[in-house]
């Protein structure tokens, strides 16, 4: 119930922003790859990443300070040693960010974003676990998101994006390792490029 709340008062804020973008100049197109893994506050040796990928638009000003959106489909997902799993997440994510123009070339996002699952595959040795894991997965999520841009031309640009996930996707009731204890979040980081339409 929390969280259809959060998602709700989110996509509100989302249209707010979005209806006061009156200097709005163009919409971009967006796509990146790179890795994703989780994040153990108990394991800082855990390092399993598995390919990630971003694709969708983001509202551009020519303002040096404004707020703007993106809309985006995102792979995620990690490998865990405990019972081989395999992590494949897919999200459709709406961020809200605070853009600044450091120069006409170079520009930084920041901001919250808010995750929907669309799709998910869960692996593993025994079977009884994963179907239990599969069945607690916390699927929807949301956090906190940084992107860097260059422009090379016009039109294109280099960019990087980072994602760190404030939800813990593992439940109370049963955990992912031996350590039940353990709070995993998602954790991107990828780089690709920028069309300005």
């Amino acid at each position: 119930m929390k969280t259809r709340i959060l998602i709700t008062f989110f996509l509100l804020i989302s249209f707010c922003v979005f209806a006061q973008q009156k200097n709005l100049k163009y919409v971009s197109l967006i796509a990146t790859y790179g890795f994703s893994d989780f994040h153990f506050d108990n394991n800082a040796n855990h390092f399993n990443p598995i390919g990630s990928y971003n694709f969708g638009i983001i509202t551009e000003t020519n303002n040096k300070k404004s707020l703007s959106l993106s809309c985006f489909v995102t792979k995620k997902g990690s490998k865990i040693e405990y019972n081989n799993f395999l992590f494949n997440i897919t999200y459709l994510t709406i961020a809200i960010q605070f853009n600044y123009n450091l120069t006409e070339k170079l520009d930084f996002k920041f901001g919250p974003y808010m995750s929907a699952l669309i799709y998910k595959k869960i692996t593993g040795d025994d079977q009884h676990i994963t179907s239990t894991i599969d069945d607690q997965f916390k699927g929807n999520d949301f956090g906190i998101q940084l992107v860097q841009s260059l422009m090379l031309t016009n039109r294109i640009a280099i960019v990087s994006n980072q994602q760190l996930g404030l939800r813990n996707l593992q439940t109370e009731s049963y955990g992912f390792r031996p350590n039940k204890g353990d709070r995993i979040n998602n954790v991107t980081v990828n780089i690709g490029l920028l069309y300005k339409l």
